[in-house]
Parts: structure tokens; C-alpha cells; sequence
């Protein structure tokens, strides 16, 4: 049986290599990494679902091991600690992240779609609408 704490490590180093691979294929531009960080991602939640659910992190009679509370820092702290850091990065970098993240999303939105709020109103009087009241 393994044990919680190599459980927890094994998913740890699964979440950071997706993380290093998403990152660098964003930054790169590969699709081969980004596939790589989507593939590494979907593995290290299986690995975690099922080693939560086989209950290698039940409560013993001296309480929690050290491979449970690593499991909750893994499923709660840590993605809130990234979020907060990616917001450290020098303003070019991020800039280059969100800019590649626009990219890759489905339907990028237009310089002018916010006009489309009313669309059954002329034009002329939507940009004033939203002028004034926006």
C-alpha cells in the first residue's frame, strides 16, 4: 500500500510539471507543451481523486496524518497561493500571459462589442446611452 505522503507527493509533482509545461507552452507558443500541461493536469487530479477516494487519508486515532493536511494544502491553498503570485510577475510578462491566454481563447471579443449591450437601439444612440450612463 503506498503510503498518504507519497501520494500526496506523487500528485504535487504531477501538478508542477503541468504548471511548468502549460507555462512554458504559453510563453514558447507550442502546442505540444500546452497539450503536455493539459494531459499532466487531467493525471494528477485522477492520481488525487483516487487516492482520496481508495481513503489513504482516513482519520486515525492520533488525528491527520501529515499526508492529509498535505492533500488539503494540494486541493485549496496551493492554487489560491498561484493565483496571488501570478499577480507578482513583472507587468511585460503578464502581459505576454494574458495576451497568450486571449489567443487561445475561443471567440475574442471585439473593440466595439460593448456597443452591442442594445442592439435594437440605432447606434448613435447606444454610444451615447453608454456614455453617459457608463
Amino acid at each position: 500500500m503506498i503510503s498518504p505522503e507519497s501520494s500526496t507527493l506523487l500528485t504535487l509533482c504531477l501538478y508542477g510539471a503541468a504548471s511548468l509545461a502549460g507555462i512554458s507552452g504559453m510563453m514558447l507558443r507550442s502546442a505540444m507543451l500546452r497539450k503536455a500541461g493539459c494531459w499532466l493536469a487531467g493525471l494528477g487530479f485522477l492520481v488525487q481523486t483516487l487516492m482520496l477516494a481508495l481513503g489513504f487519508h482516513s482519520t486515525l486515532p492520533e488525528g491527520l496524518s501529515l499526508g492529509a493536511y498535505l492533500q488539503m494544502l494540494a486541493w485549496f491553498v496551493l492554487p489560491i497561493l498561484a493565483m496571488w503570485a501570478a499577480t507578482l510577475l513583472p507587468a511585460g510578462l503578464r502581459g505576454g500571459i494574458n495576451r497568450a491566454a486571449s489567443a487561445a481563447s475561443p471567440a475574442p471579443a471585439a473593440d466595439g462589442d460593448y456597443l452591442n449591450l442594445l442592439p435594437q437601439v440605432d447606434p448613435r444612440d447606444r454610444s451615447a446611452f453608454l456614455s453617459q450612463y457608463f
